[in-house]
C-alpha cells in the first residue's frame, strides 16, 4: 500500500504494458518520388506495347476490310468503263423460230456493250420467258464474248380451245398460234378449256398420250400414206384419228397403240390394192387387239 501511494504522489500515470509507440512518418524524398513516377510510366508503356503487339493483326484486318468496298467499287467502275471489255463477239446456236436479232434484243446484249453490263444468269432469265425456248445455256468469256445455246420447242400439233395453241413434242401447249408460226399439223379436239385450267394433270396426261400416238404413227410408216388431220380425245381418254384427204375415222381406243397401228397398216394396204376407201376403221377392242371392224364407203 505504501508503494502505491508513493507513485501517485510523484505524479506518474500508469501505462498498459502492451502498447507500442507510434512509428515516425516517412516523407519520400524528391528522388524517390521521381523514381516511382518513372517506374509507373515505364510499366504503362510496356503494357501498351504488349497490347499493340497482340492487337496489330486485328487492326490491320479492320483497315483492310474498311478499304475493300472502296477498292471493289473502283475496280468495278474500271471494268465497266474500260474499252478492253467491250463485247466483240456473240455466238448464237440452236435458234430456228427466233431470229438472232430477236434473241439479242430479248437477252439485252449487243456488240460494243460492256461484257459486265448483263450477267449470264440475267440473259438466261430473259430468254426463258420466250415460249419457243425450252432451255438456255449462256457463257460469258473474257475479254469480250458471249455464247448462247438455245433449245427450242418442236411443235407437233395444234390444240383447239377458245383459240389454237401450239403443242410441243413433250406434251405442252406452250403458246397461242400466231402469224408466222407453223400450222400444218394435226388438230387435237375433245379437250375443254375447263380441263386445262382446272385439271392440269388430266389435260397434260391426255396431251402426252396424243404425242405418244403421233410418234407410234410415224414409226409405223403411216404418216407418208395417210396424213392425220385431227385427233379426237374422248371423255374416257380414248383416241380417234381422222386420216387422209377424205378424213377416214380410225377409232383406236386407249393405249397401247403400236399393235393397232400395225393392223391399220394392213387394212390400208388391202383397201389400196382393191382401190377402195373405208368410211371408218374400228380398232378399239381392248380385249381383242387383232380384231378390226371396217366399213367401206
Amino acid at each position: 500500500m505504501a508503494s502505491s501511494t508513493s507513485r501517485r504522489g510523484t505524479g506518474q500515470v500508469g501505462l498498459p504494458q502492451n502498447r507500442r509507440a507510434p512509428k515516425p512518418i516517412h516523407r519520400p524524398s524528391l528522388h524517390e518520388r521521381v523514381s516511382g513516377a518513372y517506374r509507373r510510366v515505364r510499366a504503362g508503356c510496356v503494357l501498351i506495347w504488349r497490347l499493340l503487339v497482340r492487337l496489330w493483326p486485328v487492326a490491320v484486318a479492320v483497315c483492310v476490310l474498311a478499304a475493300v468496298p472502296s477498292a471493289v467499287r473502283v475496280a468495278e467502275r474500271h471494268l465497266r468503263a474500260s474499252p478492253h471489255f467491250a463485247i466483240q463477239h456473240i455466238e448464237i446456236r440452236g435458234n430456228q423460230h427466233m431470229s438472232s436479232e430477236a434473241v439479242l434484243e430479248t437477252a439485252g446484249i449487243a456488240l460494243g456493250q460492256n461484257v459486265f453490263a448483263v450477267a449470264p444468269e440475267e440473259v438466261k432469265r430473259r430468254l426463258m420467258q420466250q415460249p419457243w425456248i425450252e432451255s438456255v445455256v449462256v457463257h460469258r468469256r473474257l475479254a469480250g464474248s458471249f455464247s448462247i445455246e438455245l433449245r427450242e420447242r418442236r411443235a407437233v400439233a395444234l390444240l383447239a380451245l377458245s383459240e389454237l395453241y401450239l403443242v410441243s413434242d413433250d406434251g405442252v401447249a406452250f403458246k397461242p398460234l400466231a402469224a408466222g408460226d407453223p400450222y400444218d399439223m394435226p388438230i387435237i379436239t375433245g379437250i375443254e378449256l375447263t380441263q386445262v385450267t382446272e385439271d392440269r394433270r388430266a389435260s397434260a396426261s391426255a396431251l402426252m398420250s396424243v404425242v405418244a400416238l403421233l410418234h407410234d404413227y410415224q414409226d409405223a410408216g403411216l404418216w407418208r400414206r395417210e396424213v392425220i388431220s385431227e385427233i379426237h380425245v374422248e371423255q374416257d381418254g380414248a383416241l380417234s384419228l381422222y386420216v387422209g384427204s377424205d378424213a377416214t375415222q380410225v377409232r383406236l381406243g386407249k393405249p397401247p397403240f403400236r399393235q393397232k397401228l400395225e393392223r391399220l397398216q394392213e387394212v390400208i394396204s388391202l383397201l389400196s390394192s382393191q382401190k377402195t376407201r373405208a368410211a371408218y376403221v374400228l380398232l378399239d377392242n381392248q380385249r381383242r387387239l387383232d380384231r378390226v371392224t371396217v366399213r367401206l364407203r
